[in-house]
Protein backbone atom coordinates (compact mmCIF):
# COMPACT_ATOMS: atom_id res chain seq x y z
CA UNK A 1 0.00 0.00 0.00
CA UNK A 2 1.71 3.18 -1.21
CA UNK A 3 -0.18 5.35 1.33
CA UNK A 4 0.74 3.29 4.38
CA UNK A 5 2.76 4.85 7.23
CA UNK A 6 5.70 2.59 6.27
CA UNK A 7 5.62 3.77 2.64
CA UNK A 8 5.36 7.38 3.81
CA UNK A 9 8.31 6.82 6.15
CA UNK A 10 10.39 5.38 3.33
CA UNK A 11 9.52 8.38 1.16
CA UNK A 12 10.36 10.84 3.96
CA UNK A 13 6.79 12.19 4.09
CA UNK A 14 6.28 12.27 7.85
CA UNK A 15 5.96 15.33 10.08
CA UNK A 16 9.14 17.16 11.06
CA UNK A 17 10.57 16.09 14.36
CA UNK A 18 9.54 12.47 14.03
CA UNK A 19 12.37 9.98 13.71
CA UNK A 20 10.91 6.86 12.12
CA UNK A 21 12.84 3.91 10.75
CA UNK A 22 13.20 4.83 7.08
CA UNK A 23 14.47 1.41 6.20
CA UNK A 24 17.16 0.81 3.60
CA UNK A 25 15.95 3.55 1.24
CA UNK A 26 16.81 6.40 3.57
CA UNK A 27 14.80 9.58 3.11
CA UNK A 28 14.67 9.76 -0.71
CA UNK A 29 13.42 13.29 -0.33
CA UNK A 30 15.00 15.02 -3.34
CA UNK A 31 12.53 17.87 -3.87
CA UNK A 32 9.74 15.44 -3.04
CA UNK A 33 10.01 14.02 -6.54
CA UNK A 34 11.43 10.66 -5.48
CA UNK A 35 7.89 9.58 -4.68
CA UNK A 36 7.50 9.10 -8.44
CA UNK A 37 9.29 5.78 -7.96
CA UNK A 38 6.25 4.64 -5.98
CA UNK A 39 3.47 6.49 -7.81
CA UNK A 40 4.27 6.52 -11.54
CA UNK A 41 2.98 3.17 -12.78
CA UNK A 42 5.07 3.08 -15.96
CA UNK A 43 8.25 3.95 -14.04
CA UNK A 44 7.36 1.42 -11.36
CA UNK A 45 6.83 -1.28 -14.00
CA UNK A 46 10.24 -0.56 -15.54
CA UNK A 47 11.89 -0.76 -12.11
CA UNK A 48 9.90 -3.87 -11.14
CA UNK A 49 11.30 -5.59 -14.23
CA UNK A 50 14.88 -4.32 -13.90
CA UNK A 51 15.51 -4.73 -10.17
CA UNK A 52 15.16 -8.56 -10.09
CA UNK A 53 17.46 -8.84 -13.10
CA UNK A 54 20.02 -6.64 -11.35
CA UNK A 55 19.67 -8.76 -8.22
CA UNK A 56 20.41 -11.91 -10.22
CA UNK A 57 23.30 -10.47 -12.29
CA UNK A 58 26.19 -12.93 -12.06
CA UNK A 59 28.73 -11.44 -14.44
CA UNK A 60 30.42 -8.05 -14.46
CA UNK A 61 29.11 -7.49 -17.98
CA UNK A 62 25.49 -8.19 -16.98
CA UNK A 63 25.76 -6.01 -13.87
CA UNK A 64 27.22 -3.10 -15.88
CA UNK A 65 24.65 -3.40 -18.66
CA UNK A 66 21.64 -3.68 -16.33
CA UNK A 67 23.04 -1.05 -13.98
CA UNK A 68 23.37 1.44 -16.82
CA UNK A 69 19.83 0.68 -17.93
CA UNK A 70 18.45 1.45 -14.45
CA UNK A 71 20.72 4.51 -14.11
CA UNK A 72 19.39 5.90 -17.40
CA UNK A 73 15.75 5.21 -16.46
CA UNK A 74 16.10 6.97 -13.11
CA UNK A 75 18.09 9.94 -14.40
CA UNK A 76 15.58 10.47 -17.21
CA UNK A 77 13.09 11.47 -14.50
CA UNK A 78 13.02 15.11 -13.51
CA UNK A 79 14.81 15.82 -10.22
CA UNK A 80 16.04 12.26 -9.77
CA UNK A 81 19.77 11.80 -9.81
CA UNK A 82 22.66 9.47 -9.15
CA UNK A 83 21.91 9.17 -5.42
CA UNK A 84 18.53 7.56 -6.12
CA UNK A 85 19.89 5.43 -8.97
CA UNK A 86 22.88 4.14 -6.98
CA UNK A 87 20.72 3.48 -3.92
CA UNK A 88 18.29 1.37 -5.96
CA UNK A 89 21.20 -0.53 -7.53
CA UNK A 90 22.68 -1.15 -4.09
CA UNK A 91 19.39 -2.42 -2.68
CA UNK A 92 18.96 -4.72 -5.68
CA UNK A 93 22.47 -6.18 -5.48
CA UNK A 94 24.57 -5.08 -2.48
CA UNK A 95 27.33 -7.47 -3.46
CA UNK A 96 28.00 -5.47 -6.63
CA UNK A 97 26.85 -1.85 -6.12
CA UNK A 98 27.35 1.00 -3.63
CA UNK A 99 25.33 4.09 -2.85
CA UNK A 100 26.80 7.41 -3.96
CA UNK A 101 25.05 10.48 -2.60
CA UNK A 102 25.93 14.10 -2.02
CA UNK A 103 27.43 13.50 1.41
CA UNK A 104 29.40 10.35 0.58
CA UNK A 105 30.71 11.27 -2.88
CA UNK A 106 33.66 13.40 -1.66
CA UNK A 107 34.91 10.55 0.54
CA UNK A 108 34.24 7.94 -2.16
CA UNK A 109 36.17 10.14 -4.59
CA UNK A 110 39.23 10.21 -2.32
CA UNK A 111 39.03 6.49 -1.59
CA UNK A 112 38.54 5.41 -5.21
CA UNK A 113 40.69 8.06 -6.88
CA UNK A 114 37.87 9.17 -9.17
CA UNK A 115 36.76 12.82 -9.40
CA UNK A 116 33.53 13.70 -7.61
CA UNK A 117 32.01 14.97 -10.85
CA UNK A 118 32.73 11.62 -12.55
CA UNK A 119 31.15 9.58 -9.73
CA UNK A 120 27.89 11.41 -10.47
CA UNK A 121 27.94 10.08 -14.04
CA UNK A 122 27.51 6.47 -15.13
CA UNK A 123 30.94 6.34 -16.74
CA UNK A 124 32.72 7.28 -13.51
CA UNK A 125 30.44 5.22 -11.27
CA UNK A 126 30.90 2.13 -13.45
CA UNK A 127 34.68 2.74 -13.49
CA UNK A 128 34.58 2.69 -9.68
CA UNK A 129 32.61 -0.57 -9.75
CA UNK A 130 35.09 -2.21 -12.10
CA UNK A 131 38.00 -1.10 -9.87
CA UNK A 132 36.31 -2.68 -6.87
CA UNK A 133 35.34 -5.84 -8.77
CA UNK A 134 38.91 -6.36 -10.01
CA UNK A 135 40.44 -6.02 -6.54
CA UNK A 136 41.77 -8.97 -4.57
CA UNK A 137 39.45 -7.85 -1.74
CA UNK A 138 36.37 -8.32 -3.93
CA UNK A 139 37.65 -11.61 -5.33
CA UNK A 140 38.59 -13.10 -1.98
CA UNK A 141 37.04 -16.35 -0.79
CA UNK A 142 33.72 -16.17 1.04
CA UNK A 143 34.16 -16.62 4.81
CA UNK A 144 32.79 -19.81 6.32
CA UNK A 145 31.06 -18.28 9.36
CA UNK A 146 27.45 -17.32 8.58
CA UNK A 147 27.63 -13.78 9.99
CA UNK A 148 30.85 -13.04 8.11
CA UNK A 149 29.49 -14.60 4.91
CA UNK A 150 26.41 -12.39 5.13
CA UNK A 151 28.52 -9.22 5.38
CA UNK A 152 30.85 -10.50 2.64
CA UNK A 153 27.87 -10.99 0.30
CA UNK A 154 27.08 -7.27 0.67
CA UNK A 155 30.66 -6.02 0.74
CA UNK A 156 30.42 -3.50 -2.10
CA UNK A 157 27.43 -1.80 -0.44
CA UNK A 158 29.52 -1.42 2.71
CA UNK A 159 32.14 0.70 0.91
CA UNK A 160 29.90 3.76 1.29
CA UNK A 161 29.63 3.21 5.05
CA UNK A 162 33.34 2.56 5.42
CA UNK A 163 34.43 5.83 3.80
CA UNK A 164 31.61 8.13 4.91
CA UNK A 165 32.44 10.80 7.47
CA UNK A 166 29.60 12.99 8.80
Amino acid sequence: DFDSPRANAIRGLLPRGSEPDYGPLGRLRANGSSVRIFQDKSLRKLLDNLLPEIHDAQTDSDAISLGKELWDVVLAERYLGPAVASRLLTLANPGRFFSANGKSIPDLSKFLGIATSRLKEWRGYSEALMRLWSSSWFNSACPTRDDEAEAWASRVALVDALVYSP
